[in-house]
């Protein structure tokens, strides 16, 4: 995947905000036509929205394979044993949260 963009931020969020919104369950045929006048205004739009779909795709790939670590750490349950006894700093986060 190819991290350079060529659109804005606000571009990429309302590509993320039209993707979820087509693929609700809810979602019905009068929202395609103001997602496709969305799409023509800007060569940015389009190109957000297809980083969008390409990046969904990709992560995709990870939930029908099946690979140790994910298994694994699926099937992980924390024992007694296995909590670190002592962890630095965790007194000071402590006090800190407080303090906030």
């Amino acid at each position: 995947m190819s991290t350079s963009q060529s659109y804005s931020d606000q571009a990429r969020d309302e590509a993320i905000m039209w993707f979820l919104r087509l693929r609700d369950e809810l979602a019905n045929d009068l929202e395609q036509p103001e997602f496709q006048y969305w799409l023509a205004q800007s060569l940015q739009h389009r190109q957000a929205f297809e980083a969008v779909q390409a990046q969904w795709q990709w992560t995709e790939q990870f939930t029908t394979q099946d690979f140790v670590a994910k298994s694994e750490a699926a099937s992980y349950r924390p024992t007694n044993n296995s909590a670190p006894r002592h962890c630095p700093g965790t007194k000071w986060m402590r006090v800190g949260g407080q303090l906030v």
